[in-house]
């Protein structure tokens, strides 16, 4: 890729590496041999979201509110939308590779439909979504404001919803960055990067069980496994943290890193 260019977002399936850049430029990449295989101009620009399947479908969103779909298999775009107001912030698409969702700072989570080529539900939240996680019929948006909210996609209606960060500064940004949904637990945990706050809601009872903080920085970096029981936590005060769900959530492991963590 250019170099002039810095990667804003990137993915990856079992054929093609794929990067966006800050000009809005789209490039993909064969995995094995790092050859590139196309680039595209897609946004007006940086690309902040990609999210690509096994079957060579690709969505990319973009800082100008713009979705494109495109097509390893056809080498076509299959799809453009242009219905946010404001920039994407994340893009899951479901196991039929049919059906994606996205999120956007215009305060909605919007459903599409790939083969229709049309916007099929929008769940709205109440401030500028910065993060979301979808699994089955569960929606689940982390917004501006520090709210948690629990929605079902079939209806688009909440089923629960609340404050979760920047209770202690009421006028403060608290950009949710990062919400996993473990079914097998029954799990949601969601980090800030803007706190060190780490939150866990039970969902079989929709009630927050945890609330603390592990890290002296915020978090950055935030890892589930529901096999093992573990949540790894990394932030800005160099530590890599190992916490162990089946033990009351007991800080397991500490590992000092040389800088940093900003992402995984």
């Amino acid at each position: 890729s250019n170099p002039a260019s810095p990667i804003s977002s990137l993915s990856f399936s079992h054929n093609h590496v794929i990067s966006g850049n800050e000009t809005g430029v789209f490039s993909a990449y064969d995995i094995q041999t790092g050859t590139p295989i196309c680039s595209y101009n897609f946004h007006q620009g940086p690309i902040t979201s990609i999210s690509s399947t096994v079957n060579n479908i690709v969505v990319t969103g973009g800082l100008d509110g713009r979705l494109q779909v495109y097509n390893f298999n056809t080498n076509q775009l299959n799809a453009s939308f242009n219905e946010n107001k404001n920039a994407i912030t994340n893009i899951i698409l479901n196991n039929t590779h049919k059906v994606f969702m996205s999120s956007s700072l215009d305060g909605t989570v919007k459903v599409f439909n790939i083969d229709k080529t049309q916007n099929v539900s929008t769940i709205r939240d109440v401030s500028p979504v910065t993060a979301f996680n979808w699994l089955n019929s569960l929606c689940v948006t982390g917004n501006q404001n520090g709210e948690i909210s629990i929605y079902d996609v079939n209806t688009s209606q909440s089923i629960y919803k609340k404050k979760i960060f920047g209770t202690q500064r009421p006028n403060a940004i608290s950009n949710i960055s990062t919400i996993l949904i473990d079914m097998d637990s029954g799990l949601i945990v969601s980090s800030s990067k803007t706190e060190s706050l780490l939150n866990v809601i039970d969902m079989r009872m929709t009630q927050s069980i945890l609330n603390s903080s592990f890290n002296k920085g915020s978090i950055n970096y935030m890892g589930c496994d529901s096999k093992s029981g573990y949540i790894v936590i990394g932030g800005s005060d160099n530590l890599l943290k190992v916490i162990d769900v089946k033990k009351g959530f007991k800080e397991i492991a500490s590992m000092k890193t040389s800088s940093k963590i900003v992402c995984g």
